[in-house]
């Protein structure tokens, strides 16, 4: 039984939030992105399925448990026109976190929330300059490269993998 691109991205993403999940796993959005087309990768060519996912940079806000909003740049696996695949537990996990592909509906989002105040203006503008140097740095990812950005880590995940264990998992929307 040969599954389709997506099928694939989910079983390997629903482990992925398992281990993390358990290793209280942060900062890893880099790695969990490449381990996740790698594999995906792998599957596609091994079965002649065409290749269409790639590394997505965005700008995530959300609200913390002590009601300070937060933003920041993330590293997400685009699998088609407007959905992402969050491949780190860290941001998938929470609720009601906006993903951002550009910085247009990044900034209007801002002001109509009234996010934007003097203190938090560095802030951002220090996240839209990660923003574009991410965007520049890692949607041209290598993938099935011999340079693993955290091979010890990598290397746990996927042992853990190779346990098959279930959960699951969810698409979100981008907003371009």
């Amino acid at each position: 039984m040969v599954f389709t691109l997506i099928e694939i991205a989910h079983w390997f993403h629903k482990h992925m939030m398992l281990f993390q999940k358990k290793n209280k796993i942060k900062a890893e959005c880099v790695s969990n992105t490449q381990f996740l087309l790698e594999h995906v990768k792998l599957y596609a060519k091994a079965h002649n399925i065409p290749f269409t996912l790639k590394a997505k940079t965005v700008m995530a806000f959300y609200i913390n448990k002590k009601q300070q909003p937060v933003s920041t740049i993330h590293i997400d696996v685009q699998i088609d026109e407007n959905r992402i695949l969050d491949p780190s537990y860290e941001f998938y996990r929470i609720k009601d976190v906006q993903y951002f592909e550009s910085l247009k509906p990044y900034m209007s989002f801002m002001k109509q929330h009234s996010v934007i105040d003097k203190e938090l203006k560095h802030r951002f503008r220090c996240v839209i300059k990660q923003f574009l140097d991410f965007k520049n740095t890692y949607e041209e990812m290598p993938i099935l490269c011999d340079s693993i950005f955290n091979q010890p880590y990598y290397d746990k995940q996927l042992d853990f993998l190779n346990k098959n264990t279930k959960k699951k998992t969810k698409i979100i929307e981008i907003k371009s």
